[in-house]
């Protein structure tokens, strides 16, 4: 068996993350799915002849999985901020009734329990200049059991005005929505990518600003590195041979001077020493013979 080892730290943080951002963003995926409305004909219902996008209420009684068909009566008054109306008295039908009911006047909860007082099994409130979606709230939903929905006012006024129970027409509240590939799918994955990315990204830099400052540690300081004596190289001298890059000297090269505890003097070429000092840190001849283990001197 292999001695197991704990993970870096930075690939556990990305793991932890990557899992965190999938949880978050299926849970709002899923929050996402909300219901349409669908229109269609009594004598032909194999296809709707409209849709529209709602956004149901946060109270009440949830959409059957099934959905909830039945048909569609304006609302009288049409604001529905006091008792309205009930269900006419429509011959041979044993559906479900759905209220459209204007925005404004009043609270949402008193519109839906107006509705239901009335003896509707649903209620759609639809928007007032402005086709935008509002969340629907209560203060006290309590005893409020049929299930709601917001529309725009372009849905409203077409329900209004072409879709009531007289038109031949009848209603569909469906709570799924058409599957979406990039909503649903690539727009997360692609989320859930580019924070991993980010994580990976900051995780690298952070480390290699330690590596840096972990190797300024063992390098020389400029201050010392000028301290170091200097000469200039002539013929004759015994020294010929750089002791880092193993060239010969020119004539009049200026050269450094290092001292070594194996008893000898280093000559370098002036431009050798820092790079090697960048490389290695440790004595020349260390760094040349350690692999016969000749010493572990330093300068």
């Amino acid at each position: 068996m292999y001695p197991q080892r704990p993970l870096p730290r930075h690939i556990t943080a990305l793991y932890v993350v990557a899992v965190a951002s999938c949880v978050a963003l299926f849970g709002h995926g899923v929050a996402l799915v909300g219901a349409d409305v669908l229109v269609y004909s009594i004598d032909y219902h194999e296809e709707p002849e409209m849709e529209f996008k709602d956004l149901p209420a946060q109270f009440g009684d949830p959409i059957p999985i099934e959905g909830l068909k039945g048909l569609v009566v304006m609302a009288d008054p049409a604001q529905a901020c006091s008792d309205i109306r009930e269900p006419p008295d429509y011959p041979n039908f044993l559906g479900n009734w759905i209220v459209l009911i204007q925005r404004y006047g009043c609270s949402f909860e008193e519109k839906v329990r107006a509705a239901q007082h009335a003896n509707y099994n649903a209620a759609i409130v639809h928007n007032v200049n402005s086709s935008e979606l509002e969340p629907m709230s209560a203060k006290n939903p309590v005893g409020i059991f049929i299930p709601s929905l917001f529309v725009g006012e372009e849905a409203g006024l077409i329900l209004n005005g072409s879709y009531q129970y007289t038109t031949g027409s009848f209603v569909l509240i469906n709570d799924e929505q058409t599957f979406n590939i990039s909503t649903h799918l690539l727009i997360p994955f692609a989320i859930v990518v580019g924070i991993c990315s980010l994580i990976m990204v900051v995780f690298m830099v952070v480390k290699c600003v330690k590596d840096f400052r972990r190797q300024r540690r063992h390098r020389l300081p400029r201050s010392s590195l000028r301290k170091i004596p200097t000469a200039k190289f002539s013929k004759g001298d015994p020294y010929e041979t750089c002791a880092i890059c193993l060239e010969d000297y020119q004539e009049g090269e200026k050269l450094r001077i290092l001292p070594c505890s194996h008893g000898t003097l280093l000559f370098v070429r002036w431009l050798c020493l820092p790079t090697y000092i960048k490389s290695a840190g440790y004595c020349v001849y260390r760094y040349r013979e350690k692999a016969w283990s000749l010493g572990h001197c330093r300068w």
